[in-house]
C-alpha cells in the first residue's frame, strides 16, 4: 500500500480531534504507515480514505477506540519518576494526613493501572494509617481491562525496589501477578477527559494525578480540562502533571509548589465547598485502607533512598572535563522527563564553566516551567551578557512575560527572537498564537504558515526543547487548526 498522503493525514487528524479533542503527536511512520497497513489489511480495507469512512461511521465506534488504543500506548512502568512518588511520602501525603474524610485520589490517564497501584503500594509501606480511595480512568477500555488482571512483565516491575516486588506480586515463568488486595483498591472506571459526562458525579478529590496525558490534547481541550480538574478539587488540593506538562498559558487557577527536588500545583481557590458529605462516586467503592490518627514517621522506600554522603561529595567534587558532552546528557534527561536531574546536571556545568550558554537558556527554561520567573529571567540576562544576539534567550523571555499576562511584551520579545532566527518555528507560532487573539488574521495566518514551514526543517526527533513537551506534528496540527479558523 502507498505511504498516506498529507491530505489523509489532516483527515485522521481532523476526525481524532473532531471525536475526542485529540492530536496525533509520534511520527506519522510509526502511526499511520506501518501498523495501520496491517490493520487495514486485517479488515480487508483497501484504502486509508475507505478506513477513514469506516472510522467516520456509525459502525467505526470500536475501530476507533482500537485507533484511539494505538495513539495512547506510551511508556509506562510502575514508580515511574521517582520524584513525583518522593513529593507524595515527603510532603503531598503527609499534609493529608489525620483527614477524618478518606483521602480521595484521581488518576487521570491511568493506563494499565501502573500509576494508581504504585500509589496503593507506597501508601502501604509508607502511610499505613492512611485512608485512602483510589479512582483510576483511561480514555482506553482494553487498557482498563488489563489493569483489572494485574498481570505485568518484567519490564514494568524494572524501577520498583526489590522489597514492593517480592511483597506484593508473585513471578509466574515470565510474568509478575500483582496481589488481589492492591488490584481492589483502586475503582476504574473508563472515559475521556474532554467529555462534559466524565466528570458527573465523579466526587471531590484531594489529589488528581495526570500524568503525560494533556500532550495529546489540543489548547482550547487542554484549557476546558484543567478548568475541570480545579472544579472537582477540594480546597487545598493538589494537581501533578507530567513532567514535559505545564499550565501555564493554559491556566492561572493553580499555584505551582516546589518540593522533594520537583514542583507540582496546588488548586489557588480556597473557598471550602458545601454538602461535601453528598457527594458520591461511580462504581465500586474500593477497598479502603484504615484510618488512624497516630502521626507516623517518615521514610524513604528503598529505590528512593539518597546516596551515601561520601559518594555524593565525591560526585559533587568530580571535575567536567568536557562541558558539551555533559550537556548532551543533560538534553537527554530532558528528553527522559528527568528534570531534577537536567537540573543538576546545567547546574554542576554553570559551576566550572558559568559562560556555557546552552546550560544558561535550559536553566532559564526549567526556571521558567516551575514559574520562577526572577531566576529564570537572571539565567537569561547572564545568557545575553555573554551572546547578546541569542534568539533562544529572547524567547524564553518571551515565555516569562506571557505567564504574567504581559502580551505585548511577549510579543516583542518573539519578534526579535525571529529576527534574530528566522527559522524558529516557536517562535513563529508564539507570533502567531498573539497575532490570533488579537483577531490580525493577515499577520497571524502568515506566522502560522511560516512555522509549518520551518517545523519541515526541523531534525525528526519528535522531542523539542522549547516546546512544553508538545512534539512537532502536536504543533503542526494545532497551526493547521487556528489556519482553518482564520479562513
Amino acid at each position: 500500500m502507498k505511504k498516506i498522503n498529507d491530505n489523509e493525514f489532516q483527515l485522521f487528524n481532523d476526525l481524532l480531534t473532531n471525536k475526542c479533542g485529540m492530536l496525533f503527536q509520534q511520527e506519522r511512520s510509526y502511526l499511520l504507515e506501518r501498523p495501520l497497513q496491517e490493520r487495514l489489511k486485517m479488515l480487508n480495507i483497501s484504502s486509508y480514505l475507505s478506513y477513514y469512512n469506516f472510522l467516520a461511521s456509525s459502525e467505526g465506534e470500536d475501530e476507533l477506540s482500537y485507533l484511539i488504543q494505538l495513539l495512547t500506548v506510551g511508556e509506562t512502568y510502575f514508580f515511574r519518576n521517582e520524584h513525583h512518588f518522593s513529593a507524595l511520602s515527603g510532603y503531598i501525603f503527609p499534609n493529608l494526613k489525620g483527614k477524618a474524610a478518606p483521602v480521595q485520589i484521581l488518576s487521570a490517564g491511568c493506563s494499565t493501572g501502573d500509576e494508581p497501584y504504585s500509589i496503593v503500594m507506597l501508601c502501604k509501606e509508607m502511610f499505613p494509617d492512611l485512608w485512602i480511595e483510589l479512582t483510576a480512568t483511561d480514555i482506553n477500555q482494553k487498557s482498563i481491562d488489563k489493569a483489572q488482571v494485574g498481570i505485568y512483565s518484567e519490564r514494568a516491575v524494572k524501577q520498583m525496589p526489590p522489597l514492593y516486588v517480592s511483597k506484593y506480586f508473585q513471578k509466574k515463568e515470565e510474568h509478575y501477578y500483582l496481589d488481589k488486595s492492591i488490584i481492589r483498591s483502586v475503582a476504574f472506571r473508563q472515559g475521556n477527559l474532554r467529555d462534559n459526562q466524565f466528570y458527573q458525579n465523579m466526587g471531590l478529590f484531594d489529589l488528581i494525578i495526570c500524568r503525560n496525558v494533556l500532550i495529546y490534547f489540543s489548547k482550547p481541550v487542554i484549557e476546558t480540562i484543567l478548568s475541570r480538574f480545579h472544579s472537582i478539587l477540594k480546597p487545598h488540593g493538589f494537581l501533578i502533571l507530567g513532567h514535559s506538562e505545564s499550565i501555564y498559558g493554559y491556566s492561572s487557577d493553580f499555584q505551582s509548589v516546589e518540593q522533594c527536588n520537583t514542583f507540582f500545583y496546588q488548586k489557588k481557590d480556597f473557598l471550602e465547598p458545601k454538602n461535601l458529605s453528598s457527594v458520591q462516586k461511580i462504581g465500586h467503592t474500593p477497598e479502603a485502607l484504615p484510618v488512624n490518627t497516630q502521626p507516623l514517621p517518615l521514610r524513604q522506600p528503598p529505590s528512593m533512598e539518597r546516596m551515601p554522603v561520601a559518594a555524593e561529595k565525591a560526585f559533587n567534587e568530580k571535575k567536567i572535563q568536557n562541558p558539551e558532552q555533559e550537556y548532551s546528557k543533560g538534553i537527554q534527561h530532558l528528553i527522559h522527563e528527568k528534570q531534577e536531574e537536567a537540573w543538576s546536571t546545567f547546574k554542576k556545568i554553570l559551576e566550572e564553566h558559568p559562560k556555557h550558554v546552552g546550560s544558561l537558556l535550559c536553566m532559564a527554561l526549567l526556571e521558567a516551567n516551575k514559574n520562577h520567573s526572577a531566576q529564570a529571567l537572571n539565567y537569561c540576562e547572564r545568557a545575553l551578557a555573554i551572546e547578546e544576539f541569542s534568539p533562544e534567550a529572547h524567547y524564553i523571555q518571551g515565555l516569562l512575560h506571557e505567564n504574567q499576562d504581559q502580551y505585548e511584551d511577549a510579543q516583542k520579545e518573539y519578534q526579535i527572537a525571529v529576527f534574530l532566527k528566522n527559522n524558529f518555528s516557536l517562535a513563529h507560532f508564539k507570533l502567531g498564537k498573539n497575532y490570533h487573539a488579537k483577531t490580525k488574521k493577515k499577520e497571524a495566518s502568515l506566522a502560522f504558515k511560516n512555522t509549518l514551514k520551518f517545523l519541515e526543517q526541523e531534525p525528526e526527533e519528535p522531542f523539542m526543547i522549547y516546546s512544553g513537551g508538545f512534539p512537532k506534528d502536536a504543533i503542526a496540527q494545532m497551526c493547521r487548526q487556528y489556519l482553518e479558523t482564520l479562513k
